[in-house]
């Protein structure tokens, strides 16, 4: 099931290889998307957990989420692969669907609470953390099998429990690197061209359960995030699909390495590095600024810009700086880095 691995060199192998790679990766998410059921079986591993022995004929599931691309993609293929999904919770307050839309024909782009309403879909609304204990008593989220996609909050153990077969939560990195709230903009600041999406047991332990499958493709130079956070989703939700098509679940294994965390970024880790190559910084742009995340970049001289788009980089290095408008060019390592960007003033920078 995995894509063709780049060298052995931290997560990072060449923009070709990469987006080679990748489009392998895509084009099996695809495959799984329109099919009900892929035909595969699961890899063996070393030190794997023997399988759980669960006879089921039917599955009945919980998605939890949020009004996010990756719980949009994760419901759409639930219902493509036509697995009864029998409540929706949803973090957040209650949204009024847009019409707003920078990629109309998207399917991300869709509210889900709107994709849940149109399939008979109950929606739970949970508006804050402190409220999830209230669920406990909610018939409404009772189900075979709770499936986490990008549900904001640690879920207590609690709720857990009301699942008799557990809950799998689907999470945008290679685990046990980048566990926490926010991988893809982690990995993105790291440079890493090599990712992929973790299916795992929920534990007390956030995005520390038994792994029960990992898919690994590579991340093309400067691959936006949104598009990759879709993909993802797609492929780890298809990936599910196929595990669900038969009449076990496997128990998982646990990793032999600690791994890292990948906590909401600060101020701090927002304002970009200028002493990372050109190549890194439009990668990181191009990746977390698709995503929301505030991008500040400070100049040679001293001021700091609000990033709104990476335009391009180059290879070609120049002798120093150069302002027009709003556009800012800027001389890093290895060549020059374009971006379209807003002066503003910091208090204390």
């Amino acid at each position: 099931m995995r894509s063709p691995s780049g060298p052995g060199n931290g997560g990072r192998s060449s923009p070709g290889n990469s987006r080679r790679n990748f489009t392998q990766c895509t084009s099996r998410a695809m495959t799984l998307f329109l099919s009900p059921v892929g035909l595969e079986r699961l890899p063996k591993r070393s030190g794997q957990l023997p399988m759980k022995s669960k006879p089921v004929s039917k599955w009945e599931l919980t998605l939890w989420g949020n009004h996010s691309r990756q719980t949009t993609i994760t419901l759409q293929v639930l219902l493509r692969a036509r697995v009864p999904v029998r409540c929706l919770v949803l973090a957040g307050q209650i949204r009024q669907p847009g019409t707003n839309r920078r990629i109309p024909l998207a399917v991300w782009n869709e509210d889900v609470a709107v994709i849940a309403a149109r399939h008979a879909i109950p929606v739970v609304h949970v508006p804050a953390r402190s409220t999830l204990f209230e669920l406990c008593g909610d018939e409404r989220i009772l189900a075979d099998l709770g499936v986490i996609s990008c549900f904001p909050w640690k879920i207590d153990a609690r709720l857990v429990r009301l699942y008799p077969f557990g809950m799998i939560n689907i999470h945008p990195s290679l685990l046990p690197d980048f566990r926490g709230p926010s991988p893809l903009f982690w990995q993105y600041h790291d440079g890493r061209l090599r990712g992929g999406i973790t299916l795992h047991w929920v534990t007390d332990e956030l995005d520390g359960g038994p792994i029960i499958d990992q898919v690994t493709c590579d991340i093309p130079l400067g691959f936006p995030g949104d598009r990759l956070e879709a993909w993802l989703a797609w492929y780890g939700t298809s990936r599910l699909v196929e595990i669900l098509g038969r009449n076990t679940l496997p128990a998982g294994w646990f990793p032999t390495r600690l791994g890292s965390w990948a906590p909401v970024p600060d101020d701090a880790a927002c304002l970009l590095d200028t002493s990372w190559p050109a190549w890194r910084a439009a990668h990181f742009l191009n990746g977390v600024l698709p995503l929301g995340y505030p991008v500040s970049i400070r100049d040679h001289e001293g001021r700091v810009w609000i990033v709104r788009r990476c335009l391009g980089w180059s290879s070609r290095p120049t002798l120093s700086a150069e302002t027009v408008e709003s556009l800012l060019t800027l001389s890093l390592q290895g060549g020059t880095l374009t971006v379209l960007a807003e002066h503003r003033s910091i208090t204390g920078a």
